[in-house]
């Protein structure tokens, strides 16, 4: 496991960890995705004019879901390492491909202590591919920092950060593929870290 913390201007920290999970989880959580029915036409929400591919870990057949047992070690290996302390709020994954925008925006309204993390569970990745995730100044006026969608990449974040996904290039034969956890973090309880 490889991590670096950026920090952005505003003083929120982006954590990217390489490889968080281990490798037998790791590959059940891309056979999982790989074998999928994906459904087309989902939005972030209602005004959101763009579309893309998506999988919701929430519905109430979520433990009949293929994905659920791969996503829900997932996430019990989180909550009891790097995001020790927070709550679930919701799961779901995303694909994306050529053509696939994304738009800027905040997850929970921008609220303090809702996180969101994001794990690349594509096989492959080449730089030229794009699809990076960005993050941009609180004003959105700037790209502070991009992330390359790594394999088995997990990048955690206060939701309050502005962000957006690049869009895969026109050379990229695969799935950009996430899975993403929205968490809340259980602010003031003893040796956790404070919500910024």
């Amino acid at each position: 496991m490889n991590e670096r913390v950026q920090q952005t201007t505003s003083g929120d920290e982006i954590r990217i960890i390489d490889e968080p999970f281990e490798s037998a989880l790791a590959e059940n959580i891309t056979s999982a995705f790989e074998r999928e029915s994906w459904h087309f036409g989902w939005a972030s929400n209602s005004s959101d004019t763009y579309r893309f591919w998506h999988i919701d870990l929430d519905q109430s057949e979520f433990s009949k879901h293929p994905s659920c047992k791969p996503a829900t070690d997932a996430w019990d290996s989180l909550k009891s390492g790097k995001l020790k302390g927070h709550s679930l709020l919701r799961t779901y994954a995303n694909a994306h491909i050529y053509g696939g925008e994304g738009y800027v925006h905040v997850d929970g309204n921008g609220a303090d202590g809702y996180f969101s993390s994001v794990y690349f569970c594509h096989r492959e990745w080449q730089v030229g591919w794009s699809g990076e995730l960005v993050f941009f100044t609180q004003d959105r006026s700037e790209i502070e920092i991009a992330v390359v969608p790594k394999p088995h990449r997990l990048i955690i974040f206060p939701g309050k950060i502005p962000h957006a996904i690049r869009p895969p290039s026109r050379s990229c034969t695969m799935l950009r593929m996430s899975l993403v956890f929205k968490s809340l973090l259980q602010v003031g309880v003893e040796g956790l870290p404070q919500s910024q």
